[in-house]
């Protein structure tokens, strides 16, 4: 069946035709297969196995498998694991969004200026910067991503301190057949086209065009499939409720992520991107946290919430594809550092246990952190990461929850 496809971008783009569809069937199955429980040294072992079959009109068929292990040594301890398939399609906008125009600013690798001077940096306009014309477009060709995860970790909820519980998770995702798509598109084609020299060799220069005196012409800023991405890291959390006071229940939690590696790697380029911003694929800062505190007394509640973001530089960190992120890598001098970001946000609440209500008033971002400037974005004119930094600022909300 056909769908429609809501834009949000600018005239140029919301103005072309966008419209198309197709049909996915799937079923799932999971099975819990308990082996043993109540053993010495087993407190329980079970084994979990689940599969879903997919059926695209436009990809054809898939199985994704998963296999994961849960056993208990003691009734404290958790050790998990899990080994799935990952499989991802393209979507109905990476296939069928209509054509439009773009002038995104890149670096063409042949720009005398840019050569000569060795100052290919996307900082705005500078020399060996331009403003490269682009014909935005869809891919129906496009391949689904396929991958397999890898998890592993533990949960422990000790006996001897009711209340507290510790987690850790380390990851492992690696990804065939790469769907390259966004902003920062038609650098990637370039820059994989030329490869760090003159000389287009590369898989993408299809893409390109130029006129008869070697200036840039166009790029075809499509979507397309290409190399492979690779990701680990570690989550960790622990929370602890705290025995009840005479002034209430507190809660207290932090979640924190660590990217110890993403890195993706095309024909001709590799880049290692934690711990970087690129408007292609991402914020990457290698350290995400979330910590909470949680309080109620009768029908009051209160809670505080800090969202820290680590630093990251900003470029990419491979020098064929443009400036690098990487301090020591042969452009040592052009990437933008910027430091970490910590949010604050406070609510408090109400409950009418009578009517089923719960009020609540609060503040967001309560010191008014404003978002880094980036000379790269992912959204037109945002110049900063919108999905990853607040740009509103500090906002005030009430709300009020009814239960029937």
């Amino acid at each position: 069946s056909n769908l429609n496809i809501t834009c949000s971008g600018p005239q140029s783009v919301c103005g072309a035709s966008q419209q198309g569809g197709f049909n996915v069937k799937e079923a799932y199955a999971e099975l819990l297969v308990p082996i043993l429980k109540d053993q010495p040294f087993v407190h329980s072992l079970n084994l979990d196995l689940g599969d879903r079959f997919s059926k695209y009109s436009n990809f054809g068929s898939t199985n994704n498998w998963k296999i994961a292990i849960e056993y208990k040594p003691i009734e404290d301890l958790l050790l998990r694991g899990t080994v799935s398939k990952v499989f991802r399609a393209p979507t109905v906008t990476n296939l069928f969004a209509g054509p439009a125009s773009d002038s995104p600013v890149a670096v063409d690798p042949l720009n005398p200026n840019c050569a000569a001077q060795g100052t290919c940096q996307i900082t705005g306009i500078v020399s060996g910067a331009q403003y490269a014309n682009t014909n935005l477009g869809t891919n129906v060709k496009l391949q689904p991503e396929q991958g397999k995860s890898y998890d592993y970790g533990f949960v422990y909820d000790p006996q001897w301190l009711p209340g507290l519980s510790i987690n850790a998770d380390y990851y492992r995702i690696v990804l065939d057949n790469l769907i390259v798509s966004g902003p920062g598109t038609a650098q990637t084609i370039l820059g994989l086209c030329y490869q760090g020299g003159t000389t287009p060799v590369g898989p993408t220069c299809s893409l390109v065009r130029r006129f008869a005196d070697g200036t840039l012409r166009f790029v075809f800023e499509t979507p397309f499939n290409s190399g492979n991405l690779e990701t680990k890291g570690t989550d960790i959390g622990a929370s602890y409720r705290l025995p009840e006071t005479p002034f209430g229940n507190f809660r207290v939690g932090a979640q924190a992520s660590y990217i110890q590696a993403y890195n993706v790697s095309q024909v001709g380029s590799s880049q290692h991107l934690a711990g970087h911003f690129d408007k292609t694929f991402g914020n990457f800062a290698r350290w995400r946290a979330l910590a909470n505190v949680d309080w109620n007394w009768g029908a009051f509640s209160a809670a505080y919430q800090a969202r820290y973001i680590g630093h990251i530089a900003t470029g990419y960190a491979e020098p064929n594809l443009g400036p690098s992120a990487n301090v020591d890598g042969a452009y040592a001098n052009s990437p933008y550092h910027n430091g970490a970001y910590v949010y604050h946000n406070i609510s408090f609440g109400y409950n009418i246990e009578k009517l089923n209500t719960m009020i609540q008033v609060g503040v967001d971002n309560v010191s008014d952190k404003q978002p880094p400037i980036l000379y790269q974005q992912n959204v037109i004119n945002a110049n900063t990461d919108v999905n990853t930094y607040d740009t509103v600022g500090r906002s005030y909300f009430a709300k009020v929850t009814v239960k029937f």
